[in-house]
This record gives C-alpha cells, sequence and structure tokens, in this order.
C-alpha cells in the first residue's frame, strides 16, 4: 500500500471519530492528583494456605551490561544460513580476546562505531540526505551482522521452576545459544523472545551467544519482513536493543493472561498454563484483584480444582470487582490482577498483570469510553524517542517528561508513530490518565 494512501485512510478514520461529540477546546489542566502506585513487589495476596507476595514466585537476573562482540559484517544481500565453521563463535572454548565489548541494551546503530551516518553514508538508497561522511560501509550493502557473546553465573542449586532467557528486543533476526546449544530462534524488530532453558543452563559459568541479522531495505526490492517506519532510517533497528535477563518461573508455568474488564466491575481471565512436566497436575485456581494505590482493597475468588494435563491447557476464570472505579483520562484507576495456582499445602505459581475497568466503542463516527462520548484530541508521541533514540542511555528519554507535557496542554490521546513504543511508555500512560493509538509498524506481505 503506498504511503499515501496509508495516511489517507488514517486521517479518514480519525476526522470521523474525532468529528462526533461537542466541540472540544483544549486547555491547559493540571494533573490528576492521585495517591502513588504501589509497586508489584509490595504486593500481597492472602490464599487458604497462606499469605505471599507475587513478585517472590519469579527469580530473576538481569543480563544487561557488556558483552563481547564482533564487529559488523556488511553485505550486498541477505546473509547465508551459518556454516559450522561460522558457527564456532556459540562454543565455550571460543577465543574472543580479539573482540571488542558493547553495551546492552544499546541499538548497535547508536555506537559511535557503527553509527547511521556511517552505514548509511552519501549514496545510501534509504535517505541521502540524512547521511553523512564518506567513511563507513559500502552504501551498496544493507545487509548487516554481528555476533555477541557474554558469560554469567547461576547459583548452585540451581533457582526451583523453569529456566526462561527473556529478550524484549533485538533487531532484526538472531539464533540464541546457551553453552553451545541451541537454545532458540528471534525474529521482530518489537516483539519479545523467551525461550525456556531449563535443560541447557548449569550452575556456576555459563556462556549465552548471539549471532544477529539485521538490514536497512534495499531500494525498489519488495518487503520480505515487518520494518519499522520508513520515514526515517533511524527507525531501524540493530542488534539486543533491549533489556536481557534470566527467569526461574513457577511449575506448573503461566505463559499467558488475557484481561477482559467491564464497567460493572466484572473481570473475566482467560489463560494459557503450561504444565512442563509428563503427567496430569490437579490446581486450584485462584484470582486476587487490588487496587495499585491501596493494595488491601482487594478482591480475591478461588475456583474448583483444574487438572492440567501435558503441554498448554487454556481456560477461562471471571470475577466481580464490587464498587470498582473506572479508568478514565481524568480518574486514572488501576488495578492488579494476580492469578495463582496452589495445592493442598502451598501456591506452586503466579503471575501478575496491571488493568483498568473500562470500555471503549467506536459507532460509526462517534467514540466514547466507559459510555460517555468522548472528543479524541491527539498529538504524535514519535515511538523512535523511546527506544534506539540518540541519548544518554542509548534507547529513551524520559517517557514521564513527554507524557506530562502532552496532558498538561489538554491533550487525551497519543498517536505512537510509527511503530511500537516500549511497556514502561505504556505503562507511565496508563497511570498518567493518556490514552493511546498504538501505531504499528509497516507491515506488507511477501511479494507486494
Amino acid at each position: 500500500m503506498p504511503h499515501h494512501i496509508f495516511r489517507g485512510l488514517f486521517c479518514a478514520l480519525f476526522s470521523a471519530v474525532m468529528a462526533s461529540g461537542a466541540e472540544y477546546l483544549p486547555a491547559d489542566r493540571p494533573l490528576p492528583a492521585l495517591p502513588p502506585v504501589q509497586p508489584r513487589e509490595t504486593l500481597r495476596v492472602e490464599t487458604p494456605v497462606g499469605t505471599f507476595h507475587p513478585s517472590e514466585m519469579i527469580w530473576s537476573r538481569s543480563l544487561d551490561g557488556e558483552w563481547k562482540f564482533s564487529g559488523l559484517t556488511s553485505s550486498a544481500g541477505p546473509f547465508a544460513p551459518a556454516t559450522a565453521g561460522e558457527m564456532r563463535f556459540a562454543s565455550p572454548g571460543f577465543d574472543d580476546s580479539g573482540w571488542s565489548t558493547i553495551r546492552v541494551p544499546l541499538n548497535w546503530y547508536r555506537d559511535a562505531r557503527y553509527d547511521y551516518k556511517k552505514v548509511l553514508r552519501a549514496g545510501s538508497a534509504i535517505n541521502p540526505a540524512s547521511a553523512g561522511g564518506s567513511d563507513g560501509f559500502n552504501a551498496q550493502k544493507p545487509y548487516f551482522k554481528g555476533f555477541y557473546r557474554r558469560e554469567f553465573d547461576l547459583p548452585a542449586p540451581l533457582p526451583p521452576g523453569r529456566l526462561e532467557l527473556q529478550f524484549d528486543g533485538i533487531g532484526y533476526e538472531a539464533e540464541i545459544f546457551l553453552n553451545g546449544k541451541h537454545a532458540g530462534h528471534h525474529q521482530g524488530d518489537f516483539v519479545p523472545t523467551k525461550l525456556d532453558v531449563t535443560g541447557l543452563a548449569v550452575p556456576g559459568r555459563n556462556l549465552l551467544a548471539l549471532r544477529v541479522l539485521s538490514d536497512f531495505r534495499p531500494p525498489d526490492e519488495k518487503f520480505t519482513r515487518t520494518y519499522g517506519a520508513m520515514w526515517d532510517p533511524t527507525c531501524f533497528k540493530g542488534g539486543i536493543w533491549l533489556p536481557v535477563r534470566i527467569v526461574a518461573r513457577g511449575t506448573p508455568k503461566i505463559e499467558e493472561l488475557l484481561l477482559n474488564p467491564d464497567c460493572d466491575g466484572n473481570l473475566q481471565l482467560d489463560y494459557a498454563i503450561e504444565n512442563t512436566t509428563t503427567g496430569n497436575i490437579t490446581v486450584i485456581p485462584g484470582v486476587t484483584v487490588a487496587d495499585v494505590r491501596n493494595t488491601a482493597d482487594r478482591t480475591t475468588r478461588e475456583f474448583p480444582a483444574v487438572t492440567l494435563k501435558p503441554g498448554m491447557n487454556r481456560g477461562t476464570l471471571s470475577l466481580r470487582k464490587e464498587k470498582a472505579k473506572l479508568w478514565s483520562p481524568g480518574s486514572p484507576e488501576l488495578y492488579y490482577a494476580t492469578l495463582y495456582l496452589r495445592d493442598s499445602e502451598k501456591v506452586l505459581s503466579a503471575e501478575t498483570e496491571r488493568f483498568g475497568f473500562r470500555e471503549f466503542k467506536v459507532n460509526g463516527t462517534g467514540f466514547t469510553l466507559n459510555g460517555k462520548p468522548v472528543y479524541l484530541y491527539f498529538e504524535s508521541a514519535h515511538s523512535v524517542r523511546f527506544g534506539g533514540y540518540d541519548t544518554a542511555d542509548g534507547n529513551s528519554i524520559p517517557v514521564r517528561t513527554v507524557l506530562e507535557g502532552h496532558l498538561k496542554k489538554g491533550y487525551n490521546m497519543l498517536r505512537t508513530a510509527h511503530m511500537p513504543v516500549r511497556r514502561e511508555f505504556l505503562d507511565a500512560a496508563d497511570e498518567l490518565g493518556m490514552m493511546i493509538y498504538d501505531e504499528w509498524s509497516c507491515c506488507f506481505i511477501t511479494g507486494m
């Protein structure tokens, strides 16, 4: 779809939605005066088998910091699959003493050695006007490849539960290895990856290694993957540009929580729970809903026992929160929802997500929030500023500063042009009372 057609459809949609309702005259307004959000770590859940903190059910260790880095190799065409010789880099015995280091998380195009101005120097087909200098890589070689290595220690014995590597963002494609063994494949600039490495991790010293591919779409070629916004070459990401951690999670493992609230205080919770054993496990599920600013205000309900078969198990639980406070821009009320699984003696696993009771609908040309018409007055918050931007930490400008500035001007919605933003931006918007139009990157099917 040509960009001008896309922009036309976007403008038509919002012209229709914004045309409804009474005239809206934005004015400076104070930020909502609400008690602070209590951190998840302080959340306490009471059950018939005792009280626990959900945060204590998950062991986590950050793998951010200095990593060994091979530097970048460029190519005129896509890289071929790795050869056996190339894959030696993933072996614990590989000599990386000649490699440099790079900070993680960091978009590698924000490293001075591989800066956009070098890889997109004059003559680049992506955006010649934005490239500077004549040094750096050949502009006719838009494909890049780099290798990462990082050693880290795990306690003995290993933390209980399933061990999982979590990458919040890698641009764009990666093969991931732990202790010389293939742990999994990643694809997508904005898609997080979780890899179960229970059978690969060992007590003591471990080696994590990645082969990462990135590219700037060659001129006049068809899209073969999802790219960032095409208006600016600095929207393209490279390497491990968001945080990395290793996590131990309880068994059975709660894989997904999808929360669907309404204005009457009803909460539907759709779950996916993985039983990683070879036999059936019977658990009693429970759900607690707590006010994030007063976690003593909570509602808990337990449900009939569920038998989990080996593999993934899906189901739905529902409860009602009496006198639920509704989320809106003027009153951003939020809650924690915790799903826990227990047996007759102890809690086995738990997961917590944050949400607000609200309903929004588009009826013809009208937009309603919690059953009331709302005029959408919005501005663009360019998402490239909240991940991989040229800032002190190389990843993000202060999200609250941006959100508070727009709120004070009377805006009630922000459009995340032209690709997704980091979760911290969405979390801050929830807390401050800003609606978000979450705009994804250019998505074209292969062969268009």
